[in-house]
């Protein structure tokens, strides 16, 4: 039998670079959540798209 276990830290790791849409930024953005949070948990490449989804959404 195998059992894998993954830290909660890589569940929000991986949802954050994976799962993330457009309408998940902008409700963050409109609670006020800190941006710059998500930014450190996302990988490189996706630090792009993020920063020009927000630029969109904030006008």
């Amino acid at each position: 039998m195998r059992v894998e276990v993954k830290h909660p830290r890589y569940v929000t790791i991986h949802r954050a670079s994976n799962d993330l849409t457009e309408h998940q930024e902008w409700e963050m953005l409109r609670i006020g959540e800190n941006f710059d949070d998500l930014l450190e948990l996302v990988p490189d490449e996706s630090y792009g798209w993020l920063e020009a989804t927000k630029s969109n959404l904030e006008q």
